[in-house]
């Protein structure tokens, strides 16, 4: 087990008054992992940034790791030290 700092964007940042959370993810996580633990601390995200019924985002998030987007590759591995974000896959001017 490892522990990852995750930083929310726009609404998930706003749901939790906050920059940033930290959860517990098992060695050898992936993005489903990350999803879980999300869900499990904050549970009002799902509907609005988690899917309701599955582990994974919204189609309106993505996941942000090290500099690089992923949209839906639930099997990425998570390492300690990653740098995790969630923000609007699309952002409108």
């Amino acid at each position: 087990m490892f522990t990852c700092v995750v930083g929310l964007f726009g609404i998930p940042r706003k749901i939790i008054s906050g920059h940033e959370v930290e959860v517990e993810l098992p060695d050898k996580a992936t993005l489903t992992d990350v999803i879980a633990a999300l869900r499990r601390k904050i549970p009002t995200l799902a509907g609005s940034v988690i899917c309701a019924e599955e582990e994974q985002l919204t189609e309106h998030y993505v996941f942000n790791i090290n500099g690089r987007f992923y949209f839906d590759d639930q099997d990425i591995r998570i390492r300690k030290g990653d740098k995790i974000g969630i923000l609007a896959a699309a952002t409108g001017g």
